[in-house]
């Protein structure tokens, strides 16, 4: 423990076992001890770091199993306890309690330690799970605390797992006055979500994102208003692979729509006409014979419609012990590249699992296709960096062509030969910080050009050429306010800057 927590004082004192109502049993791990709070913990993190199974008793008679980060167990009990995740590296926190009451008294008391400033928080709920018993028990925290709870953290997002919400609930989530970011996971709603949908139907501003991944039970008219309603900003979903209704997601009323399929069926069916702008395509296929006329299809379908600004397009391939990895046919990344130079405004293509793990022959038309796009910014591969070198040449002439595209594996780093790939994504950098003054100029633009053309340009014919043919008229003025002496003064920089601003109000 930490020299400020011992100068605080212990935080949790141990209870004898013959002052316990119940013992703290855990499903793997045992009995542990049960602790009370000796005095008010400073954060969530001052309770993780103990990193080992305990039970916490409150005053109000709820009792919290704390597992520690890393463990997957669980209370050991079929009473039914609401369990609470706080992030990736937070506790996991199984509540039990006489009332409702107690149990949203004691969700509030462990929420309010969190540090909501953290990246990626989240926060989430979930049920008893009993094995081999197809219930979820209802989500024991009341309306009006999920209210507070948004609003104490309006960023952070909020995950329900294996529960069941009441409508009540549900239009707490749906009517919250800001975006929020919410995760259903295999759930159940009382009313087959038709409050949550009403919600969002009346909504006047943007709901944010919700993600369904699962067996999330709308019925299937809800499932139909909600793909319609228009609020959400972002949906994902991964949960309509084998329904017959597989294609209606694609047509979502949304701004970015995110899909994971697992059948090919839908690519014999389906119209595709696909509303989202920013599209994410994960295609999760069996072995065997890889569907490359229903592919051919519906890439071209995408190459028609036109509207995408981002794309991204994964194939999953799952095998047998014995089987071989299909690669993707050529025809098929043929169509997926005209795809992309189809749409005008694509920024972004992606190309993930066995789509994006090329060889050099693919990446070198992948290469070469893109090199004229005049839009697209970042094209993203799955291809180790290994077997990119031999493409390197292929990649030096994409980005000599074109000075605004990268070229980055799935985790975002630049694929790099540490000489000159390096040298050419710097200058395209400088090139494009050059052109940036030209369309949004900043009043200080003739002492921001002189500055990179005696710093960042230095020794550097290549740099100093992109930079004067971006700024012609600083190179005119400069020449116009020259002294015999070729030297240029404070003074004369201050005139200078002076004229631009007069001449842009005139």
């Amino acid at each position: 423990m930490s020299k400020e927590n011992n100068d605080l004082g212990l935080l949790f004192g141990n209870i004898p076992l013959k002052k316990l109502d119940r013992t703290a049993r855990w499903r793997d791990g045992g009995i542990s001890p049960t602790c009370s709070f000796l005095r008010e913990p400073l954060n969530l993190q001052e309770i993780n770091q103990y990193n080992y199974h305990f039970a916490i008793q409150h005053q109000n008679g709820a009792t919290t199993y704390v597992t520690p980060e890393g463990s997957g167990d669980v209370p050991d009990t079929f009473s039914d306890f609401l369990t609470l995740r706080f992030g990736d590296e937070g506790p996991t926190l199984h509540i039990l309690g006489p009332t409702d009451v107690a149990i949203t008294e004691t969700l509030e008391y462990f929420s309010n330690l969190e540090d909501v400033r953290k990246r990626n928080c989240f926060l989430q709920f979930s049920s008893t799970h009993i094995p081999f018993q197809d219930s979820y028990y209802s989500c024991r925290v009341q309306a009006h605390c999920l209210e507070r709870l948004f609003r104490a953290a309006p960023s952070r997002e909020y995950r329900f797992h294996e529960i069941t919400l009441t409508a009540e609930q549900l239009s707490v989530l749906a009517t919250r006055p800001h975006p929020v970011r919410i995760t259903f996971s295999e759930m159940r709603f009382e009313d087959e979500g038709t409050a949550f949908v009403d919600s969002l139907e009346s909504r006047m501003s943007t709901f944010g994102s919700l993600t369904l991944e699962g067996l999330v039970l709308f019925s299937k008219n809800n499932v139909k208003r909600l793909l319609k309603v228009g609020t959400i900003e972002h949906l994902r979903l991964t949960c309509c692979s084998s329904s017959p209704n597989s294609d209606l997601p694609f047509s979502a009323n949304v701004k970015s729509l995110g899909y994971e399929i697992s059948s090919n069926e839908w690519l014999k069916h389906c119209e595709w006409n696909i509303v989202a702008h920013q599209f994410s395509l994960t295609i999760k296929y069996s072995s065997g014979a890889f569907p490359t006329e229903h592919f051919i299809l519906f890439f071209r379908r995408l190459a028609e419609l036109g509207h995408f600004t981002e794309l991204n397009i994964q194939f999953e391939g799952t095998y047998c012990r014995f089987d071989s990895p299909v690669g993707v046919p050529d025809s098929v990344l043929e169509t997926i590249i005209d795809a992309a130079v189809a749409n005008f405004n694509l920024k972004t293509l992606a190309l993930g699992g066995s789509l994006g793990d090329l060889t050099e022959p693919q990446l070198a038309k992948l290469f070469q296709r893109l090199k004229d796009h005049s839009g697209l910014r970042t094209v993203k591969i799955s291809t180790s960096h290994k077997e990119v070198e031999p493409a390197f040449a292929s990649l030096a002439e994409l980005l000599s062509h074109n000075r605004n595209i990268s070229v980055r594996d799935e985790y975002g780093r630049i694929y790099s030969d540490k000489s000159s790939i390096d040298r050419l994504y710097a200058l395209n950098g400088f090139y494009r910080g050059s052109a940036s003054f030209v369309t949004d100029p900043p009043p200080e633009r003739l002492s921001l050009v002189m500055t990179a053309l005696l710093i960042g340009a230095l020794n550097s014919f290549q740099r100093s050429a992109l930079l004067l043919a971006n700024h012609t008229d600083v190179l005119h003025q400069l020449v116009q306010y020259a002294r015999m002496d070729n030297e240029v003064d404070d003074d004369d920089l201050l005139a200078m800057n002076q004229d631009q601003k007069r001449q842009r109000t005139n």
